[in-house]
């Protein structure tokens, strides 16, 4: 995603993405990464559990999904993947600039 940060940033869109990891553990990931992004922590799986996200195959980890939140609260376009299967960030930006 961080390829594309720039391309969604100019869309007047924010990416955020929420890691299973603890706040260190991403902390460290960002920095790693150089994310310019905001990467939040749910180790506690709450978000991931409220967006219906949690993977079948190890309950403490989240399946690659994305979500476009609209201005008004409400869910503009999603698309789930799998654990072998990475969201599409083209059908994002797509998704994105049709809203």
């Amino acid at each position: 995603m961080q390829e594309y940060a720039s391309q969604i940033s100019e869309a007047g869109a924010s990416l955020i993405a929420i890691s299973s990891d603890s706040q260190s553990a991403t902390k460290e990931t960002v920095q790693n990464l150089s994310l310019s992004f905001t990467v939040l922590s749910d180790s506690s799986i709450t978000a991931i559990s409220a967006y219906n996200v949690v993977d079948q195959g190890n309950t403490r980890i989240a399946r690659p999904a994305t979500y476009i939140i609209k201005s008004d609260g409400t869910v503009g376009w999603k698309s789930l993947g799998s654990t072998s299967t990475r969201v599409s960030t083209a059908d994002t930006l797509t998704a994105l600039g049709e809203l």
